[in-house]
């Protein structure tokens, strides 16, 4: 299992080296965007897909001193189940530099665990997999 996320984080540094950002939507607070680098490997199975929001007005958290106008994010997207995790989300300023990043290590098989969130109707996850289905070219979840 190591050696597997060993072998992901070497090729999400890979896919990182040259960034292909396609808008998902916008609205006047925020815009969301997918990079399509490497996308269509995930044919089959899950989709491991980096998002980046870009936020007009500042977002404040409580654990980040910094304002943050932009948040990329990595997740792993069952198209099966419908369901997703987090692994990865890096937080920026107004300059994008870097104000907070966190990693999320997922040592379980059982895709209740697997996967800690469902893809809910008319929310911007089941958006993303829209877009993430659309660019690989396979409609079917």
């Amino acid at each position: 299992m190591k050696t597997f996320f060993s072998l992901f984080f070497f090729a999400t540094l890979a896919f990182a080296q040259s960034e292909n950002w396609i808008p998902v939507y916008s609205d006047e607070d925020k815009s969301a965007y997918i990079n399509v680098t490497g996308l269509n490997a995930y044919q089959e199975g899950d989709i491991f897909v980096w998002i980046q929001e870009e936020y007009s007005n500042a977002l404040q958290m409580e654990e980040i001193d910094e304002k943050i106008y932009k948040v990329k994010s990595y997740y792993m997207i069952s198209k099966e189940l419908k369901r997703y995790s987090l692994l990865d989300v890096i937080y920026y300023d107004e300059d994008s530099n870097v104000v907070k990043s966190y990693s999320y290590e997922h040592k379980y098989d059982k895709p209740e665990f697997k996967y800690s969130s469902p893809i809910l109707k008319n929310t911007d996850m089941e958006k993303i997999l829209a877009k993430c289905l659309e660019v690989i070219g396979n409609t079917k979840p």
